[in-house]
């Protein structure tokens, strides 16, 4: 399968794209599509332009994005559960002596409720 073929290699440039703080200027550039709005086409204002950017940037910033989202996530669970427990002595707030801190369960979660 194509998808098969290309995973390692597009994950390789798109973690060195992040790791090297770089965005390929191929994938910022777009098509324009005219589209019409009507069926009498009679001047350019009868059209409507879309942007087609190529598949590599798309799936570059979709998968920024939820890395980004479920940082942010951790990041707030963390200070909740801590400001939560200096508010209460130390004592957990469910109020039983131990919390679990928040793992990679917790991160793959957020991550399936993403997906949807």
């Amino acid at each position: 399968m194509v998808a098969e073929s290309i995973a390692d290699p597009l994950t390789t440039i798109i973690n060195n794209c992040i790791r090297k703080y770089n965005f390929p200027k191929a994938w910022k550039d777009a098509r324009i599509s005219p589209i019409p709005k009507v069926d009498q086409l009679k001047s350019e204002e009868h059209f409507h332009p879309i942007s087609v950017i190529p598949t590599p940037s798309k799936l570059f910033e979709k998968l920024v994005l939820f890395q980004m989202t479920i940082f942010i996530l951790y990041k707030v669970f963390v200070l909740l559960v801590t400001e939560s427990l200096a508010s209460n002595d130390g004592r957990s707030p469910c109020g039983s002596a131990y919390f679990v801190s928040p793992d990679a369960v917790f991160c793959q979660r957020v991550a399936e409720k993403l997906k949807r």
